[in-house]
């Protein structure tokens, strides 16, 4: 992934998902413009001043998430976004060739799925620290701690990652953004559709709604 590549400017609609790896710990989530439509994956809204600033949909496939997110009395329940089929809850059948047990999914492709479901073709992802291949610590860290038994653990990226490209390769007509605050060690990906971009370029596509 090239973090400074150059993409066509398209107008299309454009979804912002926030996941909780610690690369996102200093952007000031209430730099988003106003009305920008964002998923906040688990309780990532909280980094949010005023909840109201954006269009804000909440997204776990976690049960306790899920009963946080509706005990906070924060949200409609049309806003938090929780997969009732248990296809959303695991990698897809048709990935894996089986329709038998297999390996769970995580919040961040669930955002993924709701946003394209939703209209948008151009997703911005912050907080997906599973894509850096050099540090394990980084690839793990969490800004809100989770429940034991849904930690993320580094021996598990690769294959989350293999996931995760082949998820992308099958939806070539989005666009997927990963945000960072600088340049990593990312493991590879073939996916055309997958760019990389830096806060500082974000802030600016945000600012003159140029997409890339």
């Amino acid at each position: 992934m090239n973090m400074f590549q150059k993409i066509p400017n398209i107008k299309r609609n454009r979804a912002i998902i926030i996941g909780n790896g610690t690369t996102r710990a200093n952007f000031d989530l209430n730099k988003i413009p106003l009305k920008n439509e964002v998923y906040s994956c688990g309780i990532a809204y909280e980094g949010f001043d005023d909840l109201n600033r954006v269009n804000l949909y909440n997204v776990t496939i976690e049960e306790y998430r899920k009963k946080m997110l509706v005990d906070s009395n924060l949200f409609s329940d049309s806003r938090i976004l929780f997969p009732d089929q248990i296809e959303d809850h695991v990698e897809s059948s048709i990935y894996h060739g089986h329709a038998g047990p297999r390996p769970r999914s995580n919040t961040g492709m669930w955002a993924m799925k709701c946003a394209m479901f939703n209209g948008n073709s151009i997703l911005y992802i912050l907080g997906f620290d599973s894509l850096i291949k050099n540090d394990t610590t980084q690839s793990i860290s969490n800004m809100f701690e989770g429940a034991a038994e849904t930690r993320t653990n580094a021996a598990d990226n690769p294959n989350r990652i293999k996931y995760l490209d082949w998820f992308m390769t099958h939806n070539l007509f989005t666009d997927f953004v990963f945000v960072f605050d600088k340049q990593y060690d990312f493991y590879e990906c073939i996916s055309p559709n997958m760019h990389g971009m830096s806060y500082v370029q974000f802030e600016k596509a945000l600012m003159y709604e140029t997409p890339f």
